[in-house]
Formats: C-alpha cells, sequence, structure tokens
C-alpha cells in the first residue's frame, strides 16, 4: 500500500534520526538519512556531501544561502528539501535531477522566479513557495506536477489571473493564497 498524502512523507521524515552537524553525517554516510542543519548560518554546503547516498530529508532552513546549493542535486534519494528562511534569489535548472522530491520548502527567500525544470519534478506533493515578495509568476511547466497536492504561493507578487490560470492546469492541486 503506497503513501497518498504527503501528511504521510511528513510523518515519515519527523520518525528519521537526524544528524545536526553535516561533517558529523559525511563520517557516518552510509548511516545518514536525515540531515537538519537549520540555524547555523551556513552560506554553502561541503562537496563531500554527495557521499551521502541514503540522505532522504533535508532541512537547511534559517541559513544565509543566496543561491540552491547545486550539490544537493547531487543527492538523488531525496524525497524533502526544506531552504525555508535563507535568503535564496535564484535556484539552478540543476533541480530538476531531484526526481524522487515529494516536499520542497523555499518559502521566506527572494526569488523573483523559479526554473521551468520545477516541471520536471513529477512526484512532488507539496511545494511551498510563499513569502517570495519578488516572486511574480511560476513557469508554465508547473503544469506537469500532476501529483502536486499543495501548493503554498501566499505573499508573492503572483497576479490574480496567473492564480486562476494555475489553479486551472492543477485541478487536484490545493493552492494557499492571501
Amino acid at each position: 500500500m503506497g503513501m497518498k498524502s504527503y501528511w504521510d512523507y511528513i510523518k515519515k521524515y519527523r520518525s528519521l534520526k537526524e544528524y545536526h552537524n553535516i561533517d558529523s553525517a559525511i563520517k557516518h554516510k552510509d548511516d545518514v538519512v536525515s540531515i537538519d542543519a537549520a540555524n547555523q548560518q551556513l552560506t554553502k554546503l561541503p562537496r563531500q556531501l554527495f557521499n551521502l547516498h541514503n540522505v532522504i530529508s533535508t532541512n537547511i532552513l534559517g541559513n544565509r544561502f543566496t543561491t540552491f546549493p547545486i550539490v544537493i542535486t547531487k543527492l538523488s534519494q531525496l524525497e524533502e528539501i526544506s531552504f525555508a528562511s535563507n535568503d535564496m534569489r535564484y535556484v539552478g535548472p540543476e533541480i530538476g535531477k531531484l526526481k524522487n522530491l515529494k516536499i520542497l520548502i523555499l518559502d521566506f527567500n527572494s526569488f523573483s522566479k523559479l526554473p521551468v525544470q520545477i516541471g520536471e519534478l513529477s512526484n512532488l506533493l507539496y511545494l511551498d513557495v510563499s513569502m517570495n515578495k519578488n516572486l511574480k509568476s511560476l513557469p508554465s511547466s508547473i503544469a506537469n506536477l500532476k501529483q502536486l497536492q499543495e501548493l503554498h504561493i501566499e505573499r508573492t507578487s503572483i497576479n490574480k489571473r496567473d492564480i486562476n490560470l494555475i489553479k486551472a492546469l492543477l485541478p487536484n492541486c490545493v493552492v494557499i493564497t492571501d
């Protein structure tokens, strides 16, 4: 019996043993499935992170990233990422490599746009880009996210016409707006 809702995944991730120190996680690479490096004033991630083949959940909330670290896209098993409350302005096309991603949290950043490749995340169930005040639109490839159950776009600059288009493109998705 497969998991049906992103809440099932949230429960799963919360039950995992988390590593709070990235260097320690790298030393125990075969045991690591979850990294919680929240609020550590990080500006970059070590290249050795790509050796953590079993990681399915990362929380990098509340750090000082300005761009989405490409090394994260080497973690091919990732199902959940939170980069909330950083100062990110850019996500590169490499994000499309995260084919297993189910939960992507990018709220409270400084995005003005997202890459077209966001539409390649075909297993995505939950996307939060709220509180990105400069975000004026989402790429049309968002229509490819047929599994998406919840989309948070509150406190963005996306206009009502585009919000209605998003709702039409994703009829099975709850779109949360202001």
